[in-house]
């Protein structure tokens, strides 16, 4: 009781703060909330809050728990928490996210059919438009920002062109609409030259594309039996993989079109997948994620974290040993795939998490969620690093130390057992 009166005396000052346009006062308004390497976007914070306040004669909202901020000309808000951004802008589950490679902006596509640029830190809506005339998937932004990826429903993947004058003053156009598939298209990705395009979808085909001019050039099919979810590239641009509701991995070589071979051990739908050097790792509806090599085509562990589908993965830069995953239990979570480990948890969505993925310096995870919100999360270095050999998930049944004393084993209900 004595710590929620505190936080609520504080939550208080903070709004007479905001109300008079004062400056942010000394001590911060929530343990941890602010640091010396976010005041200056705290700062810049308050100042939109008053200055949206008064331009759409809204009240700004202030809860117990958390900062929210509403303005009814644009319909969105943006949410600040414990080193947590979340941005709300759209309507509907949000299924794909990116971040620009200059770690300014978040972008998003959702089942309301739009993609929004956000600029990050503050909530300002930089560009909404509607993308499709159906459910966008994915996401996916070329390195050098000029070119933005999306997929649909609607059956057809877009390129637009980004002007990247002005802080991206100017609204992204529409250069290319390929149209091949004749069903959903369910995911995309760049091959590692960023030459190509190749998609996947309900369909059961991949189809790669030349993305300049809108060219179909090779298709890939007779490989699955069902529904294609997802597809990646292997590093040397050679071989791209594909994972199907037929619970099945299916490796193409990418100049021929043909099958090397097929990867069997999930039960259910395959919904993700990444691919470094010659490991690959797998996830699907029954929420394991599968380690496989890719030179003996062999499954080489079987990792049980998440409760719910493993909907998104992806590798942490410079590393072939720690995977990011996001699934529907609401959860982030950053595995080492080597020991089986588990190191990092990010919670905070509301609802199963889509899309994650680490920003290009590597401080913060941008997600989205079917709870329509995207959320940029600053990683914990130091938790990090003191997490590095992993920790339970669950009871802990059992604890013994070694004859010596300088070590102790733990074994849990997670089926891990850690030596400390």
């Amino acid at each position: 009781l004595k710590q929620r009166q505190t936080k609520e005396a504080k939550m208080t000052e903070l709004t007479s703060y905001i109300s008079e346009g004062q400056t942010r006062p000394s001590r911060p308004w929530r343990q941890g909330a602010v640091s010396s390497t976010n005041i200056n976007d705290f700062k810049e914070l308050q100042r939109q809050c008053k200055s949206a306040w008064l331009k759409a004669d809204m009240p700004v909202e202030i809860l117990p728990s958390f900062f929210n901020y509403t303005t009814k000309n644009i319909g969105s808000s943006m949410i600040f928490m414990d080193g947590q951004w979340t941005y709300q802008h759209h309507t509907y589950e949000v299924y794909g996210c990116t971040n620009s490679n200059c770690g300014y902006y978040i972008i998003s596509g959702a089942r309301d059919m739009f993609v929004n640029i956000v600029e990050q830190y503050k909530m300002t809506l930089v560009h909404r438009w509607q993308a499709h005339t159906s459910t966008i998937m994915r996401v996916r932004l070329k390195k050098d920002d000029k070119f933005l990826f999306t997929c649909s429903f609607d059956r057809s993947i877009k390129v637009w062109s980004i002007d990247k004058s002005n802080n991206w003053a100017n609204q992204p156009q529409e250069e290319q609409r390929m149209t091949g598939h004749s069903d959903w298209v369910y995911d995309i990705a760049l091959s590692p030259d960023e030459e190509f395009l190749v998609s996947v979808g309900a369909d059961r085909i991949g189809i790669l594309w030349d993305w300049r001019n809108g060219t179909e050039i090779r298709r890939f099919s007779n490989g699955h039996m069902d529904v294609i979810r997802n597809v990646c590239w292997t590093d040397d641009g050679t071989r791209i993989i594909t994972g199907g509701q037929d619970a099945l991995v299916v490796v193409w070589k990418a100049t021929t079109g043909k099958i090397l071979s097929t990867l069997e051990g999930h039960t259910t739908y395959v919904l993700a997948a990444c691919s470094k050097q010659d490991v690959l790792v797998t996830g699907g509806t029954d929420k394991t994620i599968r380690v496989w090599n890719l030179k003996t085509n062999q499954l080489k562990k079987t990792i049980l974290y998440h409760s719910k589908n493993v909907e998104n993965l992806c590798f942490v830069k410079d590393s072939t040993s720690r995977v990011l995953s996001a699934s529907l239990d609401k959860t982030i979570r950053i595995i080492n795939i080597e020991t089986g480990l588990q190191e990092y948890i990010i919670e905070g969505h509301k609802e199963g998490v889509y899309c994650a993925l680490f920003s290009p310096d590597m401080r913060f995870v941008v997600s989205s969620s079917a709870d329509k919100s995207c959320k940029l999360t600053k990683i914990e270095v130091d938790k990090l690093e003191q997490n590095r050999k992993g920790f339970h998930v669950g009871i802990i049944w059992s604890v013994n130390f070694s004859p010596d004393n300088k070590w102790y084993i733990t074994s849990g209900a997670d089926t891990n057992i850690i030596v400390w």
